[in-house]
């Protein structure tokens, strides 16, 4: 079942219970409670909704996207974080957007297409550097395992290669081969917002990248010898092992 933006319940809900409602869905789908993260989600989701408060369900969704991972639905997954994904666009926060990246990575090495799950991955890593924040080891849960499906099947160099060549690709790049729900967020997103986004991330990627380049001067050339697909409007990497 796919959990629009604009999803609504129809029975009534407090506004004010979704904050502790988040957390206690993080800790059931940790624990394994599948079927009870789902519910408190599901009812994150409506108490943002009650409330107007529309780009709110963004990190449900993320949630939501990886109960359905976990479950075995890629195709799940992959709707639940692309509504996400819109939700996330909403906001205008690179950290919403690199959550519903990561968990389309988690789909896609579900789905079996681990070297565009590694990649995505590289590309999230990037978008969180340049705006100085990285996950902390606490956080890394779901890109850690995401990560250890993907290294499994191809390889470390071959991980590496794919993360790498993500870490260089523009987040817009990434963004314009996503389809993305046009009515995924139940108020209408400002036509410009993305772009604008797209923009202040390149920005960011350039400044953030630089002075990681002085550690590394020769890592773009690496990666555009290598023989892996070309990178459409590619940046120099950020990656470290």
């Amino acid at each position: 079942m796919t959990v629009p933006c604009g999803w609504l319940a129809s029975r009534p809900s407090n506004p004010a219970s979704a904050s502790p409602r988040v957390g206690l869905g993080i800790i059931a789908r940790r624990q394994g409670r599948l079927d009870a993260a789902q519910t408190q989600l599901m009812a994150v989701i409506e108490a943002h909704q009650m409330a107007g408060f529309h780009p709110g369900p963004a990190f449900p969704l993320a949630e939501l996207g990886f109960v359905a991972e976990l479950r075995g639905d890629a195709e799940g997954a992959r709707s639940r974080h692309l509504d996400g994904l819109a939700c996330a666009l909403a906001t205008g926060d690179p950290r919403a957007v690199a959550l519903a990246l990561e968990g389309l990575a988690g789909a896609d090495a579900l789905a079996g297409d681990h070297t565009q799950a590694a990649r995505l991955l590289g590309t999230t890593t990037a978008v969180r550097h340049s705006v100085g924040r990285p996950l902390p080891p606490t956080e890394r849960v779901d890109v850690d395992r995401i990560s250890a499906m993907a290294r499994a099947v191809l390889g470390t160099d071959a991980f590496r290669a794919a993360f790498r060549l993500g870490e260089v690709t523009a987040v817009d790049a990434v963004l314009a081969k996503s389809t993305i729900p046009t009515s995924g967020c139940s108020t209408p997103v400002d036509p410009g917002g993305s772009a604008r986004l797209q923009s202040d991330l390149h920005g960011k990627f350039v400044g953030a990248v630089d002075e990681r380049q002085l550690a590394d001067p020769t890592g773009g050339a690496q990666i555009r010898s290598g023989k892996l697909d070309e990178v459409d409007q590619p940046l120099r990497p950020v990656y470290h092992d």
